[in-house]
């Protein structure tokens, strides 16, 4: 939860930030950042079980080599991180379902993106567990740079609410800040006013 009584959005900023004024402060929010550390809790809810949404209509999605070759060879980990993937041949690959926080986005362009980084060097290695997490990383921040269409005070206060709600809303899952608070101090202090 935010350590905050009351917030109120101030200003939506051109360059992707949310400006809050808070009961301690005033909040530089960057929104895409608190947008994926949103998804990021959609999808790993703590039994681990992610809601899939099965598409209308399945996709085909074809592949380079070395991509179609990551793809088969993690199809399990793609699968139990709510996608539903399967292999249609060497390079083509059927999608059917999709985690529900990504259902919205194409799928095609999703699996083609995490295609191109699931065998990152050590990622084997770090266990399943942290490499399906990494996974859900990499989905939740290309759903966020893809989904981010906030245009209004109050649909950024909702999201703020739900963020508030995360078990770490403070930064997103590879550890970058969403937030930066400036207290009413701090502005004191640099004004020299106390």
């Amino acid at each position: 939860t935010l350590p905050w009584r009351w917030l109120r959005v101030a200003d939506i900023l051109e360059q992707g930030y949310w400006l809050v004024v808070t009961d301690q402060g005033f909040v530089t929010v960057d929104a895409k950042a608190a947008v994926e550390r949103i998804f990021y809790e959609r999808l790993t809810p703590a039994a681990e079980a992610v809601a899939t949404q099965p598409l209308l209509l399945p996709e085909t999605l074809h592949l380079p080599a070395a991509d179609a070759e990551r793809v088969t060879r993690f199809l399990p980990e793609l699968n139990a991180c709510g996608f539903g993937v399967s292999a249609l041949g060497p390079d083509a690959f059927l999608i059917d379902a999709l985690p529900v926080v990504l259902a919205e986005l194409p799928p095609k362009e999703i699996l083609a993106d995490l295609a191109a980084e699931l065998d990152r060097p050590g990622a084997p290695r770090k266990g399943l567990d942290a490499w399906r997490r990494e996974v859900v990383a990499r989905a939740a921040a290309q759903a966020a740079s893809r989904a981010l269409r906030v245009t209004s005070a109050q649909a950024a206060e909702a999201l703020m609410a739900e963020l508030a709600r995360c078990a770490m809303p403070y930064a997103t899952p590879r550890g970058r800040p969403v937030m930066i608070l400036t207290t009413y101090r701090e502005l004191d202090r640099r004004f020299r006013r106390a």
